[in-house]
C-alpha cells in the first residue's frame, strides 16, 4: 500500500512539477509563445500551486491536497510545499542546496550539472521544453468579456508522458505502471495577452504489485509577477544545517 502511494506521489508531482512545461498575440500558440519569451528573458518565474487528489482503491476514496510555491531565477532555485501539514522546502543556491523536512535540516554541495539537473527536476524548476506549433493547431483562444482569454490543450496518454519524461523512470523503479488519459491544459491570460493561471486535469490509473488504482487529479498554477525573477536566499538559519556533503541524488 505505501508503495502504492509513492507511485502516485510520484507521477501527481511530475505532472504538477512538470506542468510548467506546458506554458505573443491573437493566436493560442501566439499567446503561448509570448509567455515562454518572457519567462526567458526575466531568467526565472515563480508559481504558486493547488493541487487535489481523489484517489480509488478498492472502492475506497481518499482525497488528498497540498499546496506548494515554486521559483527559478538562473541557477538558483526554491520550492516551498506543503502536504496534509508537513512542510518541506528545498533551496539551491551557489552550487549549495539546502533541504529542509520537518526537524531535519541538511546541506550538499552540488558539483556536477547533472546533480543541478536532478534537483531542478525534483523542484519543478527545470528548463520548460518547447511546445511546438502543432500542439496549438485547430485551437481556438476564448476571449471573456473582461478581455481575458483561454486557451485549452486535449493531451493524450503518450505526449503528455513524452512531455514529462520523468515519469516513466520514477514509476519503473517503484515497480508500476502509470498511465494517463482525459487530459486537458487551460492556460488563462489577462487582458494584456499576460500568462496568468495554468490548471490541469487528468485522470491517472496506477498498477503496482497487482493493486490498481485510479486517480482524479487538479493542479491550478497562479503565476506571480510573470516577467519578473523572484529572489532568491539562502536560509537565514543555514548555519544550522548539517553538512552532507556532495549531494548524492534523489533518496
Amino acid at each position: 500500500m505505501k508503495k502504492l502511494i509513492s507511485l502516485v506521489l510520484v507521477a501527481a508531482l511530475m505532472l504538477s512539477l512538470s506542468s510548467c512545461a506546458f506554458l505573443e498575440a491573437a493566436t493560442a500558440y501566439g499567446l503561448y509563445s509570448k509567455a515562454m519569451k518572457t519567462i526567458e528573458k526575466a531568467g526565472g518565474y515563480e508559481a504558486d500551486c493547488t493541487m487535489t487528489m481523489v484517489m480509488n482503491l478498492l472502492g475506497e476514496e481518499l482525497e488528498m491536497a497540498y499546496d506548494m510555491n515554486v521559483k527559478q531565477n538562473g541557477e538558483n532555485m526554491q520550492m516551498f510545499m506543503d502536504i496534509e501539514g508537513v512542510s518541506t522546502e528545498m533551496v539551491m543556491v551557489d552550487n549549495t542546496v539546502y533541504i529542509s523536512a520537518e526537524d531535519q535540516k541538511i546541506k550538499y554541495s552540488v558539483t556536477s550539472e547533472e546533480q543541478s539537473e536532478e534537483i531542478a527536476d525534483s523542484m519543478g524548476t527545470a528548463n520548460l521544453p518547447d511546445l511546438t506549433e502543432d500542439f496549438f493547431e485547430n485551437i481556438d483562444v476564448i476571449e471573456s468579456e473582461d478581455g481575458t482569454k483561454t486557451i485549452t490543450l486535449a493531451l493524450d496518454n503518450e505526449t503528455a508522458k513524452e512531455i514529462m519524461g520523468i515519469v516513466n523512470e520514477q514509476s519503473d523503479e517503484l515497480g508500476g505502471t502509470v498511465e494517463l488519459e482525459n487530459i486537458f491544459l487551460t492556460m488563462k491570460f489577462t487582458e494584456k495577452n499576460v500568462l496568468d493561471l495554468m490548471t490541469l486535469d487528468c485522470d491517472m490509473a496506477v498498477s503496482t504489485m497487482g493493486i490498481e488504482m485510479e486517480v482524479g487529479m487538479s493542479i491550478e498554477y497562479k503565476f506571480v509577477n510573470l516577467g519578473t525573477a523572484p529572489e532568491i536566499v539562502v536560509p537565514e538559519d543555514a548555519d544550522s544545517y548539517t553538512d552532507g556533503g556532495e549531494y548524492p541524488g534523489n533518496m
